[in-house]
């Protein structure tokens, strides 16, 4: 089965069940910077961000009305090392802070 047709299939069971989950998150892991890029220029509404003590992943959400799928990314695909205050900060890499949109 595609992933597509497990999303449907999963779509399907819900309807059958309404009463089961009305707000829910998926989660993907593993995915590439270039296929963080594709998400973020395919989808005007995804949210790529740097969040403070996440180690090192960050996450990529796109919105679904009640759905929310999150893309688990490793940070060090998308972000580059830097020195600021005397501290070691990671900075989006300048083809991906293009992308971020407020």
């Amino acid at each position: 089965m595609t992933f597509p047709e497990s999303l449907r299939a999963y779509a399907d069971w819900c309807e059958r069940n309404p009463v089961s989950q009305q707000e829910g998150i998926i989660y993907i892991y593993g995915q590439s910077a270039a296929q963080a890029k594709a998400i973020t220029l395919a989808d005007p509404h995804a949210k790529l961000a740097l969040q403070p003590g996440s180690g090192d992943i960050m996450y990529l959400d796109q919105q679904f009305g009640a759905l929310t799928v999150t893309h688990v990314l490793r940070k060090y695909d998308i972000c580059n090392q830097s020195i600021k205050n005397n501290m070691v900060v990671s900075v989006l890499k300048p083809e991906f802070a293009e992308l971020v949109r407020p």
